[in-house]
């Protein structure tokens, strides 16, 4: 659109919708809300198919550099507090 009120003054403007498609990935995984996991976390605990908690892969000293505190890594007690799904910026 555009508008001259006088020769020396004209005014534009313009409207646009953009939309975007999703990706084949996108469009056939199920909807998720809050963090996409990407694997195990070496550094946490997992369960195994009877259920039963599997110690951290990953020695101590290995998660010491991504982070994870003395307290945080455990042998699969409970000090083992480093939970899966969460990346080494948000542990506090």
């Amino acid at each position: 659109m555009q508008w001259a009120p006088i020769s020396d003054l004209r005014f534009r403007g313009t409207f646009q919708r953009a939309i975007r498609a999703p990706t084949l990935i996108e469009l056939f995984n199920p909807q998720l809300v809050g963090l996409i996991q990407f694997g195990n976390d070496p550094c946490a605990p997992t369960l195994n198919a009877a259920n039963q908690v599997v110690h951290a892969t990953a020695s101590a000293a290995q998660c010491a550099v991504q982070g994870v505190t003395a307290a945080e890594y455990g042998n699969g007690g409970t000090t083992d507090t480093v939970p899966q799904g969460r990346t080494a910026s948000s542990r506090s």
